[in-house]
């Protein structure tokens, strides 16, 4: 039997202009309300729809509108991101007169841009019904063929999160609170793979924070004697040493077999002018910075096992 083909589309971010058009030029047609391709692909979107950052031109209703329906249609399968995750902690009370995700003034700007698009805001019946959507979006997905992950396939962790869902209170308090077994799953999975600077290095991320770990290539199969500046994904991100990893660290990376089904993901903006290609044959981020005005970036994918460039798309 024919695998199901599907284009995978990367992060969102709020980025209604480009999706329209990324579905435009995949010859999705608007037909009863939802778009449908007349070859009967399907869309498997990635996460993070929400939260836009700076001036790039957004609206977050319309965007989770046309995700929802697709989805509810069955024209289309998503998976969670970390920003979903994020809203459904910051709108969920601890019981301690406070919310599992706290109320920063200096966090979550990209929330509070997408609060400012909903009648009543964060108190509105509109956004919580969003927030009870987002729980139903499952941590990943293994397909006929393929895996969909938002950030870090880890083996364990997507075990773990097996039939876990945020509609069970007492799991998403779990993986909200730092230092349980289940905050670690889910900062894997949505979140990605994180291993200590070489020495005494520290760098400064986006938010102006002082970081002792950073994001690394968790696929890589050799990470053992490189540089942290070639294991940091991806590439050229913050000032990252070009010193060595020490083996004990570099172990610690589990890399992704050949073997291995593609996996697609996103999160980690890429910078925009990053090749579009594979980071291996059988595995491909494709998020290319939207947020940040690069473009929005999909895989045709027809059901290979060898993921090539000449499959992407970007607008």
């Amino acid at each position: 039997m024919e695998k199901q083909k599907y284009d995978i589309i990367g992060d969102i971010h709020g980025c209604h202009d480009k999706l329209l058009l990324i579905l435009t030029v995949l010859d999705y047609k608007l037909v009863d309300g939802c778009y449908r391709h007349p070859l009967g692909r399907k869309v498997a979107f990635l996460g993070d729809f929400i939260d836009p950052k700076g001036d790039i031109p957004h609206d977050v209703p319309a965007v989770l509108e046309i995700v929802k329906t697709m989805v509810d249609k069955k024209e289309a399968v998503a998976v969670m991101g970390n920003h979903e995750f994020n809203a459904v902690a910051h709108a969920t009370p601890d019981g301690n007169g406070g919310y599992l995700r706290p109320h920063l003034p200096n966090k979550d700007k990209g929330l509070k841009i997408t609060l400012e698009a909903f009648k009543d805001g964060f108190d509105g019946q509109e956004w919580k019904g969003w927030i009870d959507w987002f729980k139903t979006l499952p941590f990943y997905l293994e397909l006929d063929g393929f895996r969909l992950v938002h950030a870090y396939w880890h083996e364990e962790a997507i075990a773990e999160l097996a039939g876990k869902t945020l509609h069970d209170d007492g799991f998403l308090k779990l993986a909200a609170t730092k230092g349980t077994k289940e905050y670690g799953w889910i900062e894997n999975v949505l979140k990605g793979y994180e291993i200590p600077m070489p020495g005494e290095h520290k760098y400064k991320d986006h938010t102006g924070e002082w970081r002792d770990k950073f994001r690394a290539r968790w696929f890589d199969q050799a990470p053992k004697g490189k540089l942290a500046c070639d294991l940091v994904f991806p590439a050229g991100n913050f000032d990252i040493p070009a010193e060595l990893v020490p083996d004990e660290t570099a172990a610690l990376i589990p890399g992704y077999a050949q073997a291995e089904p593609p996996v697609f993901f996103g999160h980690y903006f890429k910078p925009e002018d990053c090749p579009l290609e594979p980071e291996l044959t059988n595995l491909a981020c494709l998020d290319y910075s939207v947020a940040k005005g690069g473009p929005m970036v999909a895989y045709r994918w027809d059901g290979e096992a060898k993921l090539t460039p000449e499959k992407y798309l970007a607008v």
